[in-house]
């Protein structure tokens, strides 16, 4: 029995794959490369307005740190300028925070330290700096990053740490530091990592439910996938709908145009199938292929199947006045509905199924629609499904009459749809 995963691994465009995940940690990481060279901005403006507003009361070798932080902010502001709209080199930006960002921030410190009494606070206040640039580096959701930031900021600290006498005790617990917090990075990189595939995986859950299902349709199989096994018996209406005469249009018209027909045709069509809860199951050429009932149980299959039916006729209408406004032909439409029990689920060969709706109830559907084209009527239906229709929708139908259909040993009968009670000048036969 095959479950939603085996249905939805069986995309045209395939399962989760290497490059469509690589696709989203990508996009992440853009994301938030540009953070990062916003941060780093902030930051530079903010550290150069400090020193720019306590200037007076710095030492003369002040001014050698403010010089060093207004170019890191012109830096800064470069990079931000030119990475706008270059993606490659803002992915290139988890380099920027250990050899521009680290180096500026020690050089920085440890020519403050020569004017204070306190060096090892100095040093130890900057290793809390240079662990919080790991964290930035991080960002870059790349192993080699964090390793190199982690490295470059400990061996940066070690030195401010040698210029302030410290201790080996204080040496040690900076490399127990930088370790622990490379370490968790390296976790909450592999969890963003995980995350940005599971984001993935599910969008292109939806992107191919979407393609079949209705949203509402696809919100429930997402939460109930079960419903995909394969064998599952539904009560559904079966919708075929045709493009009248397109065969012999096409071999007047160029190939491009025959495909653009059938494009905006299938897009009004597939709408309708949509906004009434349907299940498109394939495109047949110039036709589709419609059910409702399944995947999941609807007891008012037969209307919708036939509100879409009348939808369908409406956006053919309005597609026609539009291409008569074009100086393009009107199309003819032909829609054939029939309403039992069908076999619903995934059906193939193990690499390659389709999720599908077979049976008779299919085969009787498909003989109906055609029937349209011999009777003239646009919307023609069986007793089936005319006695699934509430009464309260007012429907009004013709009968066609038993008709002889291929494949069935005894005539079926058909009606034709007029229209609805009030708003058709005909003698209804049968009245829903």
């Amino acid at each position: 029995m095959a479950d939603l995963s085996d249905f939805l691994s069986d995309d045209d465009s395939g399962p989760l794959t290497p490059e469509s995940y690589q696709k989203a940690v990508d996009q992440e990481r853009l994301h938030n490369a540009r953070i990062l060279n916003q941060l780093r901005l902030a930051g530079g403006l903010l550290f150069a307005g400090v020193l720019l507003v306590f200037g007076r009361k710095l030492p003369a070798g002040g001014n050698g740190e403010l010089v060093l932080v207004l170019s890191y902010a012109a830096v800064a502001l470069l990079l931000c300028f030119f990475s706008r709209n270059r993606p490659r080199l803002c992915l290139a930006g988890g380099m920027v925070v250990p050899f521009l960002d680290m180096p500026v921030a020690a050089w920085a410190q440890a020519m403050g330290m020569a004017s204070t009494d306190s060096q090892l606070a100095v040093a130890h206040f900057t290793g809390g700096i240079l662990l919080c640039m790991v964290l930035l580096a991080a960002m870059s959701l790349r192993q080699w990053q964090i390793y190199t930031a982690a490295v470059l900021g400990l061996a940066l600290e070690w030195r401010l740490q040698a210029l302030a006498d410290d201790s080996p005790r204080g040496f040690a617990g900076t490399l127990v530091l930088f370790a622990a917090v490379a370490a968790v990075c390296l976790a909450a990189r592999k969890r963003r990592v995980s995350l940005a595939a599971s984001v993935c995986h599910e969008q292109l859950k939806r992107e191919r439910l979407g393609r079949y299902f209705s949203p509402q349709v696809s919100a429930a199989i997402l939460e109930h996938g079960d419903v995909l096994k394969v064998g599952l018996s539904f009560e559904v209406t079966v919708l075929f709908a045709d493009l009248r005469g397109f065969t012999s249009m096409s071999e007047t018209i160029s190939s491009e145009a025959a495909v653009a027909i059938l494009n905006e045709f299938l897009e009004e069509m597939v709408t309708a199938v949509f906004e009434h809860g349907g299940t498109l199951d394939k495109y047949l050429g110039d036709g589709l292929l419609a059910y409702f009932g399944a995947p999941l149980t609807e007891p008012a299959h037969a209307d919708r199947a036939l509100s879409c039916a009348v939808a369908m006729k409406d956006r053919m209408e309005r597609l026609n006045l539009r291409r008569v406004k074009r100086g393009e032909p009107s199309l003819q439409i032909g829609i054939g509905l029939h309403s039992g029990l069908a076999t619903v689920g995934s059906i193939g060969a193990p690499h390659r199924r389709e999720y599908t709706v077979v049976g008779d109830t299919v085969n009787l559907a498909s003989r109906i629609e055609s029937l349209t084209k011999d009777y003239g009527e646009t919307i023609v239906l069986t007793h089936a499904t005319v006695e699934r229709i509430l009464p309260a929708r007012g429907f009004v139908f013709r009968v066609i009459g038993p008709v002889p259909v291929r494949g069935k040993a005894q005539p079926v009968v058909a009606y034709a749809l007029l229209g609805k009670e009030g708003k058709t000048g005909n003698t209804p036969a049968v009245a829903s």
